[in-house]
């Protein structure tokens, strides 16, 4: 009985049904993804960290590369090794026939690197030395396909170097620099050492193979002892570094499927409401013959669960063909072999967790339902379900069941890779998530409240205009509580949705700007020193009269007023990649040049009379290893070693293009640069000018554009993120929507006497429609200000904390985030108004269908 009942109920009304259900589904199908992925990934990582590290051990040297042959005495030495493998790694300009950009060279001893993974590298055991393997993100950007060509510049000559491209290497991150960012190409060691022009004999990484059964710990002092220089990374500490490196996106993801389900309960436990409260007068004539209130509650609690049973199976099902593609797209983003695997566990929580909540929404109203009076609900007229306060005690035991649950959910991604117990990762996820509940509770209390205020001086501005407006105003301004929580949910989703794409269009603009700006044009060329006269002609040739010309090359820091500074940057290495190599980019500017591309945040500027001395200026990231003003800084250009004395620091980009700026003349005295590049400012016709340049320029030259290629490959890796988070924000997004249509129809099932009265006296469809959807208009309207406020006061906090950069206000965003918001809510308010207009008056009087 119950079950047909509760059956009957839910087809009773459709679109409320539908709207709810589809809710539901959304919520459970990101929390089955979300936990899956959680679940996932740090198995993935653990069980193939010898694959990520490609050895048992890593030794990188970038501060002082080693010799290898008395690195071969040291190893001969020790009985523990089997064999290992040295590499050399650097960074390089690389141009193919579409596309010139940055990549991070390494050499490899192609018969045994890597020791694991060897598949992920196709045909390395053959590779040729006019062949290379590329990272399939760098293949990406160079647009270029297995057997085409590229070209590498040697650092020695400046000539360029052509190259077959064997392979793509998939799913492999190097640690050496910004590798995640520009990606990798693998060539024959004595090759890659000569492109780099690197010493003889010289190598800054080796991978090392113990021989069976050698103890895990006790390895780590000798090879410490004989290389104090280097850095040692063991299959466990890169376990470690890829799970902080997941951590806080999996973080992210799981606060938002949280969200999601969150906003989910809310639009069950509405629709229960109404439910009920349609239902009052057959309650009413129910418990007056004698039927016991656990039977009536029977009822209800049976469309509960149905609607969860519905809701959370499908969503399951959804959430196993979302989880796929994610687990695939995260799998690309961490460059970890993520593999897709079905989960009991994670079903079995998701199925509790569905039930659990619709259990919850159901019981909550029903409780204000039982203890209303038979008599007063026999009495004419509409009558809505009492507030029914639960007691201090039991919405305490309430909470702490809510924060169980969730500190369950999220207690293996908040101490990934700890070692504590599951019983301590979960107290202590749930004393910090009771809190955090609390004060989002508070937080919730508040902003709702700040709605329904602006909703009450909206619904007072119904005296002052026409009177056909009237309804829509008064509508928002008695009903301004319930339409205070819609909007704060609503904004939530719009903040989420917008906040990704702003924060991903603000890093892209501010990157390019900051190239274009420090090259001084948005063009760049580059050419070896000897065919710098043959690059002015081919500019003359193309009628290009203004250029600038500068020279760069790249050096060591070695030392600090006489001291090694090898030290200094093991000590600041630890947790920041900059100062993992000394490597020095320096760059000679022209100091009778009134324009400068950098800013001088301490000391002085270079002038006219620094080029006849050895004075330079550093980036102001520097100033960590205590350098100052005045201080003498010892940097190896090649051969030789070259004091210059610090002058002045100049601001850090997020983008760390130069490390060292000195006089052009100085530079080109002391450094010997090989290779000279040109700046050049294409205005808005650079796509044709650069195919142009291309073809008339000499074989050692590459031009290139910087905001398509320069600043490409940083924009690329934003890109996909911003689509991962757009993406993953859209759920909470919808399901906001889907709850504003859930009360929409629910608002019209108990104002339908008014809407039966409206029809009856002859006012048309058309008006009435209009009236339903200035209401949402105007909820709409005041949500996407909101929210994309939010999402704006979000990225300046972000950026200005992460990355120092300004926000780049485009009205587009704004346009965005108030459209969106408007035209979905309106959308669904003309789906849900649309079947109660088409519903005769009389049929209204008579029935709580829609």
């Amino acid at each position: 009985m119950w079950l047909s009942s509760a059956g009957r109920s839910l087809l009773r009304n459709k679109l409320r049904t539908i709207f709810t259900i589809l809710s539901l589904i959304i919520g459970s199908a990101s929390f089955f993804s979300m936990f899956l992925l959680s679940e996932l990934a740090p198995r993935s990582i653990e069980n193939s960290a010898k694959l990520l590290l490609g050895g048992d051990v890593l030794v990188q040297s970038y501060l002082k590369p080693l010799q290898s042959n008395i690195v071969n005495d040291i190893f001969q030495d020790m009985g523990e090794i089997d064999s290992h493998s040295s590499s050399y790694v650097g960074q390089s300009m690389v141009q193919s026939k579409n596309k010139t950009t940055s990549v991070i060279l390494k050499g490899i001893d192609t018969k045994t690197y890597p020791y694991y993974g060897e598949n992920q590298y196709p045909g390395i055991r053959s590779l040729q030395a006019n062949e290379v393997l590329l990272a399939d993100n760098a293949a990406d950007r160079l647009q270029v396909k297995v057997g085409e060509k590229i070209w590498l510049p040697s650092a020695s000559d400046g000539s360029l170097h052509e190259y077959k491209v064997k392979g793509l290497v998939l799913n492999v991150q190097e640690s050496y620099g910004d590798a995640d960012i520009f990606g990798a190409a693998y060539l024959p060691l004595n090759e890659a050492a000569n492109l780099l022009n690197a010493p003889a004999g010289s190598t800054n990484e080796i991978l090392i193979h113990w021989k069976a059964g050698t103890p895990k710990t006790s390895w780590q002092a000798e090879l410490e002892k004989h290389l104090p220089s280097a850095t040692l990374t063991d299959t466990k500490e890169r376990t470690d570094e890829s799970l902080a490196q997941a951590k806080t996106l999996l973080l992210l993801l799981q606060l938002f499927s949280l969200l999601a389900l969150g906003i989910s309960a809310l639009t069950v436990s509405n629709t229960m409401k109404q439910a009920m409260s349609t239902r009052m007068r057959d309650i009413a004539v129910m418990k007056a013959i004698g039927v016991r209130s656990r039977s009536v509650a029977g009822t209800f609690l049976t469309e509960g669960i149905l609607i969860g049973t519905i809701g959370t199976i499908t969503g399951i099902v959804t959430g196993l063909l979302v989880s796929t593609w994610l687990t695939s797209y995260v799998g690309k983003m961490l460059a970890i072999p993520l593999s897709w695997e079905f989960s009991w566990k994670v079903t079995i929580v998701t199925f509790a967790v569905g039930m659990l909540m619709a259990l919850i929404s159901t019981w909550i109203p029903l409780k204000g339902m039982l203890i209303v009076s038979p008599m007063q609900l026999l009495l004419e007229g509409n009558h809505q379900i009492p507030s029914y306060r639960v007691r201090f005690w039991k919405r305490g035991l309430l909470l702490l069941l809510i924060s169980l649950v969730v500190a369950f959910y999220l207690q293996k991604t908040l101490f990934l890779g700890s070692t504590e117990s599951i019983s301590s990762r979960v107290v202590l996820s749930f004393l910090g998530i009771l809190l955090i509940i609390i004060l989002v509770s508070i937080f919730v209390k508040v902003c709702s409240s700040a709605f329904s205020f602006i909703f009450r001086v909206v619904g007072s501005m119904r005296k002052l205009i026409s009177p056909r407006w009237f309804i829509p105003f008064h509508n928002l301004s008695s009903g301004r509580k319930r339409y205070g929580l819609l909007a704060l949910i609503l904004s939530v989703g719009v903040a989420s949705a917008v906040s990704s794409e702003l924060f991903a269009d603000n890093l892209t603009q501010s990157v390019s700007q900051q190239l274009e700006t420090e090259a001084k044009g948005n063009l760049l060329i580059t050419s070896s020193l000897v065919e710098s006269e043959a690059v002015k002609e081919a500019f003359q040739s193309l009628d290009i009269k203004k250029w600038t010309e500068g020279v760069q090359m790249n050096g060591l820091l070695s030392s600090i007023n006489g001291s090694e500074a090898t030290s200094l940057f093991q000590q600041k290495s630890d947790g920041n990649k900059f100062f993992a190599s000394n490597k020095l980019s320096i760059e000679g500017v022209d100091p009778s040049l009134a324009s400068r591309s950098y800013s001088i945040i301490g000391g002085r500027d270079l002038i006219e009379d620094d080029s006849s001395h050895k004075t330079a200026l550093l980036l102001e990231d520097y100033q960590q290893l205590g350098i100052k003003t005045g201080d003498t800084v010892e940097v190896t250009m090649g051969e030789k070693k070259i004091p210059f004395k610090i002058v002045g620091f100049f601001e850090s980009g997020f983008v760390k293009t130069v490390g060292m700026r000195t006089t052009k003349d100085i530079l080109s005295k002391y450094g010997a640069p090989n290779r000279v590049m040109f700046s050049i400012d294409g205005g808005t016709l650079t796509t044709g000018l650069l195919s142009e340049l291309n073809g008339v320029l000499p074989a050692s030259a590459m031009a290139y554009s910087v905001s398509s290629t320069a600043s490409e490959s940083l924009n690329s890796m934003i890109r996909m993120i911003s689509v991962f988070f757009s993406i993953v924000t859209l759920f909470a997004f919808i399901t906001a929507i889907l709850t504003i249509g859930n009360q929409i129809v629910i608002s019209l099932l108990r104002k339908r006497r008014e809407i039966a009265i409206i029809k009856a006296v002859g006012v048309s469809n058309g008006k009435t429609l209009r009236s339903i959807l200035l209401e949402n208009f105007v909820l709409s309207l005041v949500s996407g200000t909101a929210g994309t406020g939010i999402a704006l006061l979000l990225t300046t906090v972000a950026l200005k904390l992460m990355f120092k950069l300004p926000v780049l206000v485009d009205v587009k965003w704004v346009i965005y985030g108030i459209g969106l918001c408007v035209i979905t809510t309106l959308s669904v308010a003309w789906i849900a108004a649309r079947p109660a207009l088409l519903t005769k008056p009389t049929q209204l009087l008579q029935t709580n269908q829609l």
